[in-house]
């Protein structure tokens, strides 16, 4: 008998122990009789909780709570599809609560909802997220990994934005855009472009900027332009009556007026299209209708839902174009179609990837992964001597080398190809333009002399269709 006593008393222990600690929480402060000593538990609850997370993460579950008066308090977010949902009150006291599971590196926003018509930040909460109606409160678990390249990192070199518009003859408007030149902007070398609809948002959300020195400078992106597109009838240009007369616009009149202001790579590999929801959705129409012109295009998010998924349609049923694409979306945002999608290029055998993570139709899902879509659109280049780039288009290398005062550049072409080809010193000046034009497949050479110049390191800087590659040499006198 004493046996089977001890055995019950350790089941029941172990019972106890074994209940998620939120849960032990709630039965300590319903024990409680007196408000004060409830309030004082809660309390305490909430200032050791404060210094770890709110909402708290215990397991594979979320607690999202609340402190303060109210008659209904609801939250909603991308978990619920904004949809407000209630939480329950712990009697006796002001505190709120509802428990969900979560995956282990999920990511969402979500706000409170008072008396059903005060939507408000959670004021437990610090963290929050832009979003294109304002900042929301933001709820991550453990497993997930924070964005570092969208902060500003000090000491490295910075591009420049600058505002400009174009008057569009097609659309009867103008359009305001932001301008990217990366660090060390050169005109002669030729950069690929990478133009971003809902370019604003991109810019101020997503902190685009940062991104793109950050990449660069990490050798992650090789040095592109930017361009970002303000919409003035967001809709409409990318999703309804305007979608493809945007389309030309941007294909007939805003690619040919950033050729003719800034060195750019003038031909599909080097420009791409990318875009947010009906953003996506149009940089969808852009890329697989103007291929020749467009040969990658990002797709964060597609909103491929309006005119009864024409676009998925478009994509699934279409022969395979010349792309590269990328795209990511959330699990908790109703893109189902994508699944599709991405099955029907995978087995057409696109040049593509995909991510899939459990967040929401956010900006916080987007910034996190636009570094991503432009390491894979536009990989920065491994420059190393005598060796090919990915894909091996060209080599380019150099005899006699150190030379003085002669030596005769070599370069290789896999196929016919447009090619830049300069010399620079080690501090960066363009010190000859030895090439710029057509060249045949094949070696070709080209002999340059020194002999005005001081003994040192150059390099020579080949680009082949938005692919660059350096080469180094050493002069000496």
């Amino acid at each position: 008998m004493k046996k089977q006593l001890i055995l019950i008393v350790f089941l029941i222990s172990q019972s106890v122990w074994a209940q998620p600690l939120f849960n032990q929480f709630l039965t300590r402060v319903n024990s409680l009789g007196n408000p004060a000593d409830k309030a004082t538990v809660v309390d305490s609850f909430i200032n050791y909780h404060k210094n770890i997370r709110i909402p708290i993460a215990e397991g594979n579950y979320g607690i999202f709570i609340y402190k303060g008066s109210g008659s209904v308090v609801a939250v909603a977010g991308d978990q619920n599809s904004w949809s407000p949902q209630s939480l329950t009150n712990l009697n006796g006291t002001s505190l709120w609560y509802l428990t969900r599971e979560f995956e282990n590196n999920a990511r969402l926003d979500y706000k409170y909802v008072i008396n059903g018509s005060n939507w408000i930040l959670d004021p437990l909460n610090p963290n929050t997220c832009p979003g294109g109606f304002g900042a929301n409160s933001e709820f991550s678990m453990p497993g997930y990994i924070q964005p570092t390249d969208i902060i500003k990192t000090p000491n490295i070199p910075y591009g420049s934005l600058s505002a400009i518009t174009i008057k569009s003859s097609l659309l009867a408007a103008t359009f305001n855009l932001q301008i990217y030149l990366p660090a060390g902007y050169t005109p002669g070398v030729k950069y690929p472009v990478a133009y971003f609809n809902d370019g604003q948002e991109y810019v101020g959300l997503a902190n685009a900027a940062n991104i793109l020195d950050n990449g660069i400078h990490e050798k992650r992106i090789q040095p592109v332009i930017g361009v970002f597109i303000r919409p003035n009838n967001r809709n409409d240009e990318y999703a309804y009556t305007k979608r493809f007369t945007y389309a030309n616009f941007v294909v007939k009149e805003l690619v040919p007026f950033i050729d003719s202001l800034y060195s750019t790579v003038k031909s599909p590999e080097g420009r791409a299209i990318i875009g947010t929801s009906f953003g996506a959705n149009s940089a969808a129409i852009i890329s697989f209708n103007n291929d020749s012109v467009f040969g990658k295009a990002g797709l964060h998010s597609p909103a491929f839902w309006p005119n009864n998924e024409e676009v998925a349609s478009m994509i699934k049923t279409s022969p395979k174009k010349n792309l590269v694409l990328y795209s990511v979306w959330g699990t908790y945002e109703g893109v189902g179609y994508m699944y599709a999608v991405a099955d029907s290029l995978t087995k057409k055998g696109y040049a593509f990837d995909y991510k899939i993570f459990p967040e929401g139709h956010s900006w916080g899902l987007w910034r996190a992964n636009t570094g991503k879509t432009l390491s894979y659109l536009f990989p920065y280049p491994t420059s190393v001597e005598n060796t090919t780039l990915l894909p091996q288009r060209f080599t380019i290398g150099s005899y006699p080398n150190p030379f003085n005062p002669s030596t005769t550049l070599s370069v290789e072409l896999l196929e016919k190809s447009e090619i830049s080809l300069s010399v620079y010193s080690i501090s960066g000046e363009k010190i000859l333009t030895v090439y710029n034009g057509e060249l045949t497949a094949g070696n070709h050479n080209f002999d340059i002399s020194f002999n005005h110049l001081s003994t040192g390191i150059y390099f020579a800087v080949a680009q082949v269709n938005g692919t660059i590659l350096s080469h180094k040499m050493l002069f000496i006198k």
